[in-house]
C-alpha cells in the first residue's frame, strides 16, 4: 500500500509529498536491490521525485529497454513515465499477491519468463 502511495505523491506531487518522499524511497532502496521489481519501482520512483527531465527519461529508456513493455516512443516523457509506473506497479502488485517473499527477497526479473497467464494473452495497448 505504501508503494502504491508513494507512486501517487509522485504523480500528483505537492510541495510538502516529495521532500518527504525522498527519504523513505532511500530507505526502500536499501532495502531492495536494482534488479528486482520492488526495487526498480523503487528507484524509479526516486528518479520521477527528482523532477529531472532528462533523468526520467533516461530511466524510461532504460527499464522500457530491460523489460517493461514501453509506450510509444514519440509520446510525451511524462506520459510514458506514468505509462511505465503503472505496469512496475502491477508487477510489483502482482508478486506480493501471489508469493510475499519472492518479490523482496532480491530475485532478478533481468531475464524474466512469462508468466502463465502472459503466454497466451494478446498484448493490447
Amino acid at each position: 500500500m505504501r508503494l502504491a502511495l508513494a507512486g501517487l505523491a509522485v504523480v500528483f506531487p505537492t510541495e510538502r509529498t516529495l521532500p518527504a518522499l525522498a527519504p523513505r524511497l532511500r530507505t526502500f532502496m536499501a532495502r531492495h536491490p536494482p534488479g528486482t521489481d520492488i526495487g526498480d519501482y523503487v528507484r524509479f520512483l526516486h528518479v520521477l521525485a527528482a523532477r529531472n527531465d532528462v533523468e526520467t527519461l533516461t530511466a524510461v529508456e532504460g527499464y522500457t529497454d530491460v523489460y517493461w513493455s514501453g509506450t510509444f516512443r514519440q509520446a510525451p516523457t511524462r506520459a510514458r513515465a506514468f505509462h511505465l509506473l503503472g505496469q512496475m506497479l502491477d508487477r510489483v502488485g502482482a508478486d506480493l499477491r501471489s508469493s510475499p517473499g519472492a518479490a523482496v527477497q532480491g530475485d532478478d526479473r533481468r531475464s524474466p519468463q512469462p508468466r502463465p497467464d502472459e503466454r497466451s494473452a494478446p498484448r493490447g495497448g
